[in-house]
């Protein structure tokens, strides 16, 4: 920024800080993918320890008396059933996704038949006549979306350019995106100031 409220657009710093933007991203996106990978990577280190452990207690079990093996499977098969407990226990926790996704589905479901309920009670009631949510829409929303934007662009182009009325040759007078506020840039310099500027 230079003195006399006067700033200067370095259109080369824009660009740099553009790059140097889309090189972060990039890097964040590969952080990512890696991070990903390594996940993917550990989850199947697990299962093939998994499967190990597996082949290993089988391979003991093959030397073992009749009564050893009994022992041997009893242990697997409590240790089983205490997972099993835990993960009812788990699923039992009110504070557990599912069940919250339950609850969540079970409050929609009401909200929605109390909507209709209400529904049934305006029509019936003749109320629905003056209520503006039971007219029907007229047209099609989208056009009328398309329309108005198209109206807000032309308001825009035309504000602009009698904003830009009576500046000298390459000045422009441009809205700030953050205040709103009118600020003037020289195209053809970079320069730009809040001031209007004069010919001279």
């Amino acid at each position: 920024a230079s003195g006399g409220g006067e700033f200067v657009i370095n259109q080369d710093e824009i660009d740099r800080l553009r790059r140097k933007r889309r090189e972060e991203r990039k890097q964040e996106k590969e952080a990512e993918r890696q991070r990903k990978a390594e996940e993917k990577e550990r989850e199947r280190q697990a299962k093939l320890r998994e499967k190990e452990e597996k082949k290993r207690k089988r391979a003991q079990t093959v030397g073992m008396s009749s009564s050893s093996k009994r022992k041997a499977m009893n242990d697997g098969l409590v240790s089983k059933w205490m997972q099993v407990k835990q993960e009812v226990a788990a699923s039992e926790d009110p504070d557990s996704d599912e069940d919250g996704d339950v609850l969540l589905a079970h409050e929609e479901k009401k909200k929605h038949e109390e909507i209709e309920k209400w529904k049934e009670d305006q029509l019936r009631s003749g109320e629905a006549e003056a209520n503006v949510n039971f007219a029907p829409i007229q047209g099609d929303w989208r056009e009328r979306l398309k329309q108005r934007k198209e109206e807000a662009a032309k308001a825009e182009k035309k504000q602009k350019k009698e904003r830009s009325a009576g500046l000298p040759d390459g000045w422009q007078a441009v809205a700030d995106p953050a205040s709103g506020e009118v600020y003037y840039a020289n195209v053809s310099t970079g320069e730009s100031q809040w001031e209007k500027p004069t010919a001279s």
